[in-house]
C-alpha cells in the first residue's frame, strides 16, 4: 500500500505501507519497482502522477480511482469529476504499455449508513459524505427521488447498488483475472425509483446556487446525476464471475441501523 502518511495501525496489522510523495517521480518510481497491478483510490493531479510513474516502471495493469456508475453516462461537465476523465485520458493515451479496468459498481451501500460516507473517510472532496445527502435520510424518515417524463409518461431512474465490501472482494478476485476488459461491472441491487421531476429538481438547484447552500447544491446535483442515468448499468456481466453471494440491500439496511432504530421510534 502507497500512502503519503503513516499507517501504524495498518502496519500492525501486518500490512506492508510504504510512504511516498506523489509531487515526486522518484519517489513513486522506486515504490512502483517489481508491481503488477496498481488500485488508485487517489484522484487529481496525484493520480496522473501514478498513472505516469506506472507505466514507466512497466507496471502491467491499473485501475484508476472510479468505483460508481459507468463513466460513458457522465456529462462532459460533470461537477463530481476531481479528475476521473483526465485519468481515463491519459490510461487511453498509454493503452498499448498498460492494461486497465474501470470498476463500475454504481452508488455504494454506505451512503445509507449512519453518518454516511463520513463515518469511512470517503466521500468529502465530491461533498457527499453527510448521512442523509443522497435520496433517503433515515433518521428523518424523508426521502427525494428524481423521475423524469419522457411523452407524458413517468419514467422511473434505475439505480444500482453495492456494499463496500463486495467492491473490495471482487476488486481481490479481479485480480487472478487473465484478461482485463475495459470495464468490470458488478451490482448488488438494482431499484427503480420514482418521485420528483425534472424541472423541480433545476429549479432547486438553481435557487440552491443562488443562496450558495453548498450542501444542498450537491444533494440535488447527485440527485440530477440519477435522473441521467450514471447509476444505472443493466449488464452486471460479471457479477456471475464474482465467486461469492453479494449482499442484499435490505438486510445490509437493517444491520447497520439495528442500534439505531429505538431512536427514530415512538
Amino acid at each position: 500500500m502507497l500512502s503519503r502518511f503513516p499507517k501504524p495501525h495498518l502496519c500492525s496489522r501486518g500490512l506492508q505501507v510504504i510512504e511516498v510523495d506523489y509531487d515526486d517521480p522518484e519517489s513513486l518510481d522506486y515504490s512502483l519497482q517489481g508491481v503488477d497491478t496498481v488500485i488508485s483510490t487517489i484522484s487529481g493531479v496525484a493520480q496522473l502522477q501514478l498513472i505516469d510513474a506506472a507505466v514507466r516502471q512497466g507496471v502491467r495493469r491499473f485501475a484508476p480511482a472510479e468505483f460508481e456508475g459507468a463513466p460513458e453516462f457522465r456529462p462532459y461537465d460533470d461537477p463530481f469529476d476531481h479528475g476521473q476523465s483526465a485519468a481515463l485520458d491519459r490510461l487511453l493515451d498509454n493503452s498499448d504499455l498498460i492494461a486497465s479496468t474501470t470498476f463500475v459498481c454504481g452508488v455504494l451501500y454506505e451512503r445509507f449508513a449512519p453518518a454516511g460516507l463520513r463515518s469511512i473517510g470517503m466521500g468529502r472532496a465530491r461533498g457527499i459524505e453527510d448521512e442523509g445527502s443522497y435520496i433517503m435520510d433515515i433518521p428523518d424518515a424523508r426521502a427525494q427521488l428524481p423521475y423524469f417524463d419522457v411523452d407524458g409518461e413517468v419514467v422511473s431512474a434505475t439505480v444500482c447498488l453495492t456494499s463496500m465490501a463486495d467492491v473490495a472482494r471482487f476488486v481481490v478476485s479481479a485480480l487472478d483475472f487473465a484478461y482485463w476488459p475495459p470495464q468490470l461491472r458488478i451490482a448488488g441491487r438494482q431499484f427503480d425509483v420514482l418521485l420528483r421531476n425534472s424541472t423541480d429538481l433545476q429549479d432547486a438547484l438553481v435557487l440552491a446556487v443562488t443562496s450558495s447552500d453548498h450542501a444542498q447544491v450537491s444533494c440535488l446535483q447527485q440527485l440530477v446525476a440519477t435522473l441521467q442515468g450514471r447509476y444505472d448499468f443493466a449488464d452486471a456481466s460479471t457479477n456471475e464471475h464474482v465467486g461469492f453471494t453479494l449482499t442484499s440491500f435490505a438486510p445490509w439496511l437493517q444491520q447497520a441501523w439495528s442500534g439505531r432504530l429505538g431512536q427514530f421510534t415512538s
